[in-house]
């Protein structure tokens, strides 16, 4: 039988961190010889409220994601082939934005909502752009951080959040971004 200790007074710490991500977490003490962490419950770090606003492009962003919608919209099929090594680049770099943030800015600005329905309306184009974007839509719902900014996602494109929860839970981001386009 382990012998577990009475009081978390008796776990001495080996290491201690405190870690901050999207959602507020616990202080995380791993005791000496153990692999599974403590949490020391009063230790809970608060974190600003969520909103979209705190993902904020700088100009070298915006001329990226220009660079992509017009590239991708306006390019043949085959001229997309030379492009595709740069495009997927050039989209690594936006990734650490939130997907939310990238849709919500294509749909505010008239010329590159145009791209998109260029994009959407081409078989080709619309597979492999939604296969990246789909990718990263569902890793932000792997880890919580799309219903929590839902609301204001969807009051910021003027189209009721129940419309777009719908989307949600189905992960059917094709289906959103097409709804999208066509508002």
């Amino acid at each position: 039988m382990i012998d577990l200790p009475n009081e978390p007074a008796d776990i001495k710490p080996i290491a201690e961190e405190t870690v901050e991500v999207k959602k507020p977490i616990a202080k995380v003490i791993f005791a000496k010889g153990s692999i599974f962490p403590c949490i020391a419950l009063g230790a809970i770090t608060p974190i600003q409220s969520y909103s979209l606003d705190q993902y904020v492009y700088t100009e070298q962003d915006l001329k990226k994601i220009h660079y992509i919608m017009r590239t991708t919209g306006e390019k043949s099929k085959v001229s997309l082939l030379k492009y595709m090594k740069k495009l997927q680049r050039t989209g690594d770099e936006l990734r650490s934005y939130h997907s939310l943030k990238f849709i919500q800015t294509v749909m505010l600005d008239p010329s590159l909502k145009k791209q998109m329905i260029n994009i959407l309306n081409d078989t080709f184009k619309r597979v492999n752009f939604m296969r990246d974007l789909s990718r990263n839509l569902n890793e932000w719902m792997d880890h919580n951080q799309m219903y929590i900014y839902l609301d204001e996602f969807a009051a910021s494109l003027n189209v009721p959040s129940a419309k777009i929860k719908q989307y949600f839970d189905q992960r059917d981001w094709t289906g959103m971004v097409k709804y999208l386009s066509n508002r």
